[in-house]
């Protein structure tokens, strides 16, 4: 159990140096910072609530969210336990609109923790390069 916590510990910072630093839902439950949903879904799949770690997972974050009257952007990872460590294998992201119909999605498969792309590089991807504008615009002036 101690090795399994450890683990949890590390994949928690690996996730958070990357940007992914947002409440998750694991196993579409527990909502709370990483380190303590996954907490809670090992706690409940001691008590046999949930299946384990045997089986891959999901955690679920949004990496835009704002507000109930705006599109926002999730991220699916579908994360394993193998080896004494957590590996995240698929990203799949969703850009919704606010009642839920979907805009756009984008998936990458066969990942590693290690390949996983930073939170800005993800929502470049599912949102596009960001466009600048002109900081100044020049006008006509008539004396």
């Amino acid at each position: 159990m101690e090795q399994i916590l450890k683990a949890v510990e590390k994949f928690s910072e690996s996730i958070g140096n990357k940007g992914y630093d947002g409440p998750f839902l694991t196993a579409a439950g527990s909502p709370d910072k990483l380190r303590n949903s996954l907490g809670r879904y090992l706690h409940d799949s001691l008590l046999g609530t949930e299946k384990g770690l045997a089986q891959p997972f999901f955690l679920t974050t949004f990496l835009e969210w704002n507000g109930e009257d705006r599109p926002s952007i999730t991220a699916d990872m579908k994360t394993s336990y193998r080896e004494g460590k957590f590996e995240v294998s698929d990203l799949v992201l969703t850009c919704t609109d606010p009642y839920g119909k979907v805009l756009k999605k984008n998936e990458l498969k066969n990942l590693t923790l290690e390949g996983l792309p930073k939170k800005k590089a993800v929502l470049e991807l599912i949102k596009g390069p960001v466009k600048h504008k002109n900081a100044r615009r020049r006008k006509m002036r008539f004396w």
